[in-house]
Parts: C-alpha cells; structure tokens; sequence
C-alpha cells in the first residue's frame, strides 16, 4: 500500500495541469448549472456554456487517464519503469487511486452544490450517487482506461478512441433504421423482480465492466499486449454485429395475457388528414389506431414494428426503413412511418396488408394531488419537483428530478381564472435501466407545453396545478393487421 501511495503521489506531481483543468471544469458547472434552464433561447447564453461544458468534461476525464495509465506503458518492452521493483498491484492501485481522487471527488463535490442549489438533500440519497457513479465508471472510465493500457503512446490512444467514437456513433445511426427496439425490449422484459429482469436492465452495464477489468488485470498482471488486443478487438466485433443484426420483433415480442379487455383496432381514415408531409422525398403515411378497454388518460400505445406486405407484382418493392412510431393527441393516436415517394408511386391504388406489433402500457393511479400555481419549484410526490412559467406567452410546465427520470408518468393540469382548464402536459415514466442514468448533469429537467387554446385563455393567471402520478402495471403485445389497405387513403399531403 505504501508502494501504491509513492506512485500516486508522483503522478499527483506529474499530472497537476489535467488536475487543475479537471478542478476548473467541475467548478464552473456547479456555478453555472444552477443557472440553466431548459428554454433555448439567445439570452439564455449560460445553456449553451453548460452543454459545451459537459462536452468537455469527458473529454478532459480522457485525457487524463491516458496520460497517467501510459506514464508507465505496459505495452512494449522499452519503459524505463520496467527496471524498478515495482509491484503491478501497487501500480494499478495508484492509477485506481488517482482516477477517483481527480476524476469523481471533484464530480461529487460540485454534484452536491448542484443538487442542494436544486432543492434536493444530497445526504437522503446515497444509493442514488453509488448507482450513478458506478455507471460513469462503467461507462466512461474503465473501457478509456482499457485503451490506454494496451496502446503504446498517446497516438495509438488516440486512434482508438477515435476508432471506438465512430464504431458507436455508426452502430446507433444504423441500428435506428432497424426500428424501435428499445420498444420491442419493453415486450420482451418482465417487470418483477426476476433475474431476467435484472439482466435485461443492467446485463449491459455489467457485460462491459467485466470486459473491460478484465483487460485491464490482464494486462497488469501479465502484460500480454498482444493477446489483450485480440480479445478486445473480439469483444468489439461480437458487440457491434450484435447491435446490427436486425431482429424480428415480430417473432419474439412474447404475449401477454392479462388486461384482455385492452384493444385496439383501425379507426376512421378522415382523421389522418390534418398532418403533413415534411421531409422531402418522403410520405408520411398516418393510420389512425383507437385504444379501448380502458380510460384513456390510463393507456399508452407505443410501436415496436410495422411490416408492410404488398401483392405479389410488387413483391419486389422495397418497404422496410419505414422508421414508425406512435403519435398520441388529445382526440386519438396515429401509428405514423415513412414511405418513399416513388414506393408509394408505384403502389398507386393497390391495396396492401399491413401487420403492425403494438406496445400497449397500461397504468393506474398513484396519488393526485393539487399545487397553487405560484413562483418557483414545488414538491410533488415520486421524488420530483415541479414549476410552471408563464412568461410572455403560453404556459408551459418544468419539471426535474435528482439523477434518474421518475418511474412513475406525472400528468398536470393548470386551472386558470374563469374555471378553464389547459392541459394535459404529460411527462412520461422510464424503466429503471442503465442507460436511463448514464448522464453527467446530476439533476434531471424536463418541458413541457400546455395546449394552446384557440381562445387565448392560457393568457388568464394561472389559480392551481393538478398532478396526476400513475405507476405502469403492464406492457401489452397487441397485433394489429390489416389485411386490405390503401397507403393513399391515409398519406398525409405537402
């Protein structure tokens, strides 16, 4: 242990400029952040520095691990530390000691000013920094310091960083045009307590801690470069055809029995009419879907995949990448995707049978409560905090809570002079997931705005906020097919 101090400390005295670069970053979120707000605007110049910010602080993170990992390389057989009696424990406890001294304590510092300026208790919540810094390690430090373990010089770093940044921003925009898989996950994960549901929220969180520490006692222990690079290049490979290959929704989403009152069927073409067409070359083709079963503020229709099966002289027509999703307003819900124009040309009046897998949430009520409608934030219950802005113009509705989005949906309603009431503002729940708490910024805000009534009342004073907190009980699989469809009848004009 005294051997692992003497490293720490030289590396302290060798890497202080990172250090205070690190120091200078963290201090001016916690200034700054308080000051954020979510309304993007040019006078709001604080927002844009905050962003640019926690751009920089990974970035910043980085950089420093490589340059304390590669102060004694372990690739190669050339540095000049391999001829002190350096113990590979004693130096891998250095580095560990290093990144949590520099790295997290300045984070947790400034994560505290940040959340007491918010109004919430840092000390009534340690669960919540143990599970959000475990995620950042995860995420952020070990799979960098991975890299910089088994690279020679900043160089080779440095293409691998930037190697692993392309192969993940590739993988996402990829794996989009493959649909809404996070969706079709939702059919797929039990939400008790079971082991599979654990590892369906957090399997992939711990499959790459465990990749990662590996290489990295691997290569301390043993320094086998080259055999640590296979295995890495492995895992990266096996990672990125799994996020590509395209899966069948329709053959795994599994069924779900319960709540067979809840349906949904095909409703009136003539609502489709009132969207539009916005990108070019492409249709955006708006079928309209009634939920029924049970009331309507308790539903939530979502899309895992939409499948498009033409007649047998179109077979060769291309109709996947429809990119589909679910559009839910006050009077109903659309089950929208695009199509190519020329497809759709060629279509023309020719019907087409039409399978859609729905994700149908369904919730009950947890509490109501109702809030004056005054300045500033309120508490409400789930943890949360919630202020409305009036301003110059509509209404609109701020709400934020500390690390984590709420489990729970929130619904709000704002009761103005004369008895009128604006709303719903809805903000929705998240499953309690990894990538739900991967984020740097230690509080959580959301807008959203009120409807806008044709009358101008939301210019009326604001009298009560009506809060509506309902759990999610089950995700329902629903199958919807339409065996004879024209795409005409339901494409939204230019």
């Amino acid at each position: 242990m005294r051997q692992a101090l003497h490293i720490f400390l030289k590396d302290t005295r060798r890497s202080w400029p990172f250090a205070v670069v690190k120091a200078i970053i963290s201090a001016a979120l916690a200034i700054l952040v308080p000051r954020w707000t979510p309304f993007y605007t040019p006078v709001e110049r604080f927002n844009y520095i905050v962003d640019y910010l926690y751009i920089l602080l990974p970035i910043a993170w980085w950089l420093t691990i490589a340059h304390v990992v590669q102060a004694e390389s372990l690739a190669g057989d050339r540095a000049f530390w391999l001829t002190r009696p350096y113990s590979r424990w004693s130096l891998l406890a250095a580095k560990a000691l290093f990144c949590v001294a520099f790295l997290l304590a300045p984070l947790f510092v400034g994560d505290c000013f940040i959340l007491r300026s918010a109004g919430f208790r840092p000390s009534e919540m340690p669960s919540q920094f143990l599970l959000h810094y475990a995620l950042l390690t995860v995420y952020l430090i070990l799979p960098v310091a991975a890299a910089a373990a088994l690279t020679r010089d900043f160089r080779q770093f440095a293409l691998v960083v930037v190697a692993l940044a392309v192969a993940f921003f590739g993988a996402i925009g990829l794996a989009f045009q493959f649909g809404p898989r996070h969706i079709a996950g939702a059919l797929l994960a039990p939400s008790d307590g079971t082991f599979r549901a654990f590892l369906s929220n957090w399997g992939d969180a711990i499959t790459l801690a465990a990749i990662a520490c590996a290489l990295i006692v691997l290569q301390y222990a043993r320094r086998v470069t080259v055999q640590a690079r296979w295995a890495a290049g492995f895992c990266a490979a096996v990672a990125c055809f799994s996020s590509l290959t395209p899966e069948d929704a329709f053959a795994r989403a599994i069924a779900n029995d319960s709540y067979p009152e809840v349906t949904a069927a095909l409703s009136s073409p003539s609502d489709s009419r009132r969207f539009r067409s916005v990108i070019p070359n492409l249709v955006e083709i708006d079928i309209p879907v009634r939920l029924t079963g049970r009331p309507r503020n308790l539903l939530e229709g979502n899309v895992a995949a939409v499948r498009l099966l033409p007649p047998a002289e179109f077979a060769a027509i291309d109709t996947r990448n429809l990119f589909p999703q679910m559009r839910s307003e006050p009077d109903g819900n659309w089950i929208v995707f695009t199509l190519d124009a020329n497809v759709l040309r060629k279509l023309n009046e020719a019907p087409v049978e039409l399978e859609a897998l729905l994700a149908i949430s369904v919730y009950e009520d947890v509490v109501r409560t109702s809030l004056a409608a005054k300045e500033g934030f309120q508490s409400i219950p789930g943890g949360g905090e919630i202020a409305l802005d009036q301003g110059f113009g509509p209404p609109d509705l701020w709400i934020r809570f500390p690390f984590h989005p709420s489990t729970l949906r929130t619904v709000c309603k704002v009761h103005v002079t004369g008895g009128r009431i604006i709303g719903p503002a809805i903000f929705d729940d998240y499953d309690s997931g990894d990538s739900s708490w991967l984020h740097l910024d230690p509080v959580i805000s959301a807008v959203q705005p009120l409807n806008r009534d044709a009358d101008m009342s939301f210019l009326l004073p604001a009298s009560s906020i009506d809060v509506d907190v309902q759990r999610r009980v089950a995700v329902l699989r629903r199958d919807l097919r339409i065996p004879a469809i024209r795409l005409q009848d339901y494409a939204a004009p230019r």
